[in-house]
């Protein structure tokens, strides 16, 4: 018989420690990230007057409706949290992506340009989300309110691993973006096209709609984890994380089990860990050293056989005689 015995650990730290918000603000640990709804038109007119208005937006991203944006938007969602009154939730961001530029709707050609034009190959309509809307609230942490929600998108859509802001030229970059998301600069030789007579229409109206671009990327808020075979020196990385999630295992087991049971590794027992740069963040054992009978007394066993290798369906005919 084969069984596996599991632990798991997890614990991720990204971006630095923020300024605390203003007394006006939510504070960031009250922040939930949702899906946006139409019911929530009356909250986005709120956070639009917070954030300046609605010509400052139409600058940004052109006329917004909401209820068009929310309907047909690849992915839309808000930010909220509780209001300081304790009266109900207000919004603390809002952001709408699409699987192409709000301004272009030529995606594939727009995309083909705009790789060679800042020399990055990468971006694909397979794994590129454009922002056709992102509004903050100035009040709040916008660091915090952004970098929860660039979260969200990255881990709900495993496919994607962009995320694009274009604002058109002398729109300012809103609040806090730039701690989020990363100015990315044109390759001198598409300035030139401007300049070219050769340059053809199309090219010239890409590189003179070309303002202010931002892109987020997968690693900065999912990092990749690295897997290997644990150590004795991963116990100060492993020991923090299960000690915040279960103080039960280092009073039965002693304060050094985990350095114990990585060293008792043989063919029976093995243990991995999930690495994040040179920390490792997460912990795997599995062991074949497992006790079939408990198992087949406390569980309902029978769509595995009981866990026992013999031929055909013997193993349930036996357990039903």
């Amino acid at each position: 018989g084969l069984g596996l015995g599991l632990g798991l650990g997890l614990g991720l730290g990204l971006g630095a420690s923020a300024a605390p918000p203003p007394a006006t603000a939510t504070m960031a640990s009250d922040v939930g990230v949702r899906r946006a709804e139409l019911e929530d038109q009356r909250l986005f007119g709120s956070l639009v007057a917070k954030a300046g208005g609605s010509s400052g937006l139409r600058n940004a991203f052109g006329n917004v409706n909401w209820a068009a944006l929310v309907e047909m938007g690849y992915f839309s969602i808000v930010a909220e949290a509780p209001r300081i009154d304790g009266v109900g939730m207000e919004l603390l961001g809002a952001l709408v992506l699409n699987d192409f530029p709000r301004s272009e709707p030529h995606a594939e050609k727009w995309l083909a340009w705009f790789g060679d034009a800042y020399d990055d190959p990468r971006y694909a309509l397979s794994n590129t989300l454009w922002a056709n809307l992102l509004v903050l609230d100035p009040a709040a942490d916008a660091e915090e309110v952004l970098g929860a929600m660039l979260s969200s998108v990255f881990n709900t859509t495993p496919e994607v691993d962009f995320v694009l802001l274009t604002l058109p030229k002398g729109v300012p970059v809103p609040q806090g973006a730039l701690s989020c998301m990363q100015q990315l600069e044109m390759h001198p030789d598409a300035v030139l096209v401007m300049e070219s007579s050769t340059a053809s229409d199309e090219l010239a109206r890409y590189v003179e709609k070309a303002g202010t671009v931002l892109v987020a990327q997968r690693e900065t808020f999912v990092p990749s984890l690295k897997v290997r075979q644990a150590c004795v020196e991963d116990h100060d990385d492993l020991a923090p994380i299960f000690a915040e999630q279960s103080e039960v295992l280092a009073e039965h087991y002693g304060e050094f089990f985990l350095a114990e049971m990585i060293d008792a590794q043989d063919n029976d027992r093995k243990a991995l860990v999930g690495t994040v740069g040179d920390h490792a963040v997460g912990l795997m054992a599995i062991s074949a050293d497992i006790d079939t009978a408990v198992l087949q007394q406390c569980f309902e066993c029978r769509p595995f056989d009981y866990f026992v290798k013999v031929p055909g369906g013997m193993a349930t005919r036996m357990a039903e005689e």
